[in-house]
């Protein structure tokens, strides 16, 4: 006499694939079917993962474009336009001031720059010796 089975360990439900197995082995006593069962079962368990996998990676990758577009707004610069009056009568003096908003955001990612300076850090390194060839 001889008895088999089957025990899943482990908390919660068994998957489809697992299931299947147990079916196939219950159902096909012809051990060539079962092989062939089985097999089917495996190869859809594949393609069943592979697509999870798929499904996973598409929703990562739309999490990381709404991430860029919420950071958009921190590290785009953006550019005023000052207008005042000119000393010619009826035109207007226009001035752009990007580099104020671009440094904002470059010490809102990076740190303020002067903490650099202070420690000697990517600063400018001048030559005390000429440098003729």
């Amino acid at each position: 006499m001889k008895i088999n089975f089957e025990k899943q360990f482990g908390k919660g439900t068994d998957p489809w694939y697992a299931k299947a197995e147990r079916w196939v082995k219950k159902k096909f006593k012809n051990p060539y079917i079962q092989h062939l069962a089985l097999g089917i079962v495996a190869w859809l368990k594949k393609i069943w993962i592979e697509g999870k996998i798929q499904m996973e990676m598409s929703s990562v990758d739309e999490q990381v474009k709404e991430i860029h577009k919420s950071w958009d707004g921190y590290t785009q610069p953006r550019v005023k336009i000052v207008e005042t009056e000119s000393e010619v009568k009826g035109l207007k003096d226009m001035s752009i001031e990007a580099y104020r908003e671009a440094a904002k955001a470059d010490a809102w990612l990076f740190g303020d720059y002067d903490g650099y300076e202070s420690y000697d850090i990517n600063t400018k390194k001048v030559s005390e010796e000429d440098e003729s060839v």
